[in-house]
């Protein structure tokens, strides 16, 4: 770890030890909280983090976080049981879970399984869980009781801590206290609705997309005080490690090699780890509702040329992207779609660069199809784009708690946009390029994704296994 990750997980020990007599039902809160939100605003602090500081706790690494963690959730664990007829729960928060609705249908008996959600399944703009046919889906509200008087006393708990530390770098911020403060009720809530929940309905397995949130780890958490096996799905690459570690699931459902050194690495049991992948990229090859030249002609880009898709996230790396747009040898030989999975607007880039279309909503799958290459900055979606068997380049950045997930495709990572132009423009003229790519993304491919049998197989074959 650098000074930056030491500083940031020992000012987290330091809260969790501060924050110890706020406790409910046994439950103690702090460790329920999603911390990276109660301090992101406070510059201040995040400043701080990356020059040497004393703190109370002074980790050594990673695995000692998760320790921490072990040793909280064993206080309130319970023996798991298996419970064959009870319910498969699957919890959707911040539209994280992403199963699509053919893998309900294909795997998911509807009448043993159960869809919580902390969001509507008609958000606008929302892909998944919409227009699922047969299955029960409910929100949280159904279970919630009055818990205005233990808030409130929670809350006036809090305020007594925080009075211990009136200048404290993170306790004094004004956005914490505010935030802390929200997440004693989203928290005390869900461990209500979560415990009325499985005293109502049997459960047999509980499915996360991720145990960051409170609403998600706090389910896992009141799981385990009923003994109920939880899975928590890998919703994306670990390109940081805040928003991995701690692991809280019984089981972590990874995509592959290098999840299972990452986390085992980082302190975290090997048998609290399985490769399973994501269900979602089982349909990665499947064909597009539409044909090519019909996404080609709505597009509006000329089918003669190569097609270039990039994938880009809002504002992030902007200076970067139109760096590298402008560097661009083949821009008269190529179209350039730009798939923004931030906003859904024009993007900038669409108003400087002529060559440039606009991806009208279109699921990047669906534009893998008519697509020759992918460049991208360091997300999942450049992943997705190498099991659809694509050539991918890759913008990269670095940033606190980087795990160097994709080193290991070479020079195909650049973190100077002018070079990753460069190799771009060449890979079309450039035979030995052509073969550097292909080989090198097959061996990463081999230790980041294992796809011999699809997710949602493999999914089901662990349910089945902690609940039969």
């Amino acid at each position: 770890m650098n000074i930056y990750e030491k500083n940031y997980w020992s000012v987290y020990c330091d809260f969790l030890d501060d924050f110890a007599e706020l406790e409910y039902k046994g439950y103690h809160l702090a460790y329920l909280f999603h911390y990276d939100s109660l301090i992101r605003e406070n510059k201040q602090l995040i400043k701080s983090l990356h020059d040497p500081a004393s703190h109370k706790n002074k980790l050594i690494d990673l695995s000692d976080i998760q320790q921490k963690f072990y040793m909280e959730k064993a206080t309130i664990q319970r023996p798991l049981k298996k419970n064959d007829s009870g319910k498969i729960l699957l919890h959707d928060v911040y539209d994280l879970l992403r199963f699509p609705n053919h893998i309900f249908y294909h795997y998911f008996d509807k009448h043993k399984t159960l869809i919580m959600q902390d969001t509507s399944s008609q958000k606008k703009g929302k892909q998944y869980l919409v227009d699922l046919k047969g299955y029960s889906i409910q929100n949280f509200n159904r279970y919630k009781r009055d818990l205005t008087e233990p808030i409130d006393k929670l809350k006036k708990r809090t305020q007594k801590i925080l009075s211990k530390y009136p200048n404290h770098l993170v306790y004094h911020d004004s956005t914490f206290r505010k935030r802390v403060l929200m997440q004693i009720a989203t928290t005390v809530n869900r461990i209500e609705e979560a415990g009325n929940l499985f005293r109502k309905v049997p459960i047999s397995t509980v499915i996360v997309p991720s145990t960051h949130y409170p609403q998600s780890r706090t389910l896992v958490f009141v799981a385990a005080g009923y003994g109920i096996p939880t899975i928590c799905m890998q919703h994306g690459i670990i390109s940081s490690e805040f928003g991995y570690i701690p692991k809280i699931a019984d089981i972590d459902a990874v995509y592959g090699p290098f999840e299972m050194d990452w986390y085992q690495k980082n302190g975290v049991n090997k048998d609290g780890l399985e490769i399973i992948g994501h269900p979602r990229f089982d349909m990665i090859n499947q064909a597009p509702k539409e044909g090519q030249e019909e996404i080609k002609q709505n597009l509006g880009i000329d089918p003669t040329k190569k097609t270039i898709l990039l994938i880009i996230r809002g504002q992030l790396l902007f200076k970067e992207w139109a760096t590298f747009l402008d560097h661009l040898t083949i821009k008269d030989e190529v179209n350039v779609i730009i798939k923004d999975f931030k906003y859904k607007k024009g993007h900038p880039l669409l108003d400087t660069h002529s060559f440039v279309y606009a991806s009208k909503g279109y699921h990047h799958y669906d534009l893998f199809s008519i697509s020759d290459l992918v460049v991208s900055y360091a997300s999942t979606v450049a992943l997705e784009a190498i099991l659809a068997k694509k050539p991918v380049f890759i913008l990269n950045e670095s940033f606190p708690g980087h795990t160097d997930y994709y080193d290991k495709l070479g020079k195909l990572v650049q973190s100077d946009p002018k070079q990753l132009s460069t190799l771009v423009s060449d890979f079309y003229k450039n035979e030995d390029l052509h073969l550097y790519t292909t080989k090198t993304v097959a061996e990463f491919l081999s230790k980041s994704y294992i796809h011999e049998n699809p997710s949602g197989e493999r999914l089901i074959h662990l349910i089945n296994r902690l609940s039969k």
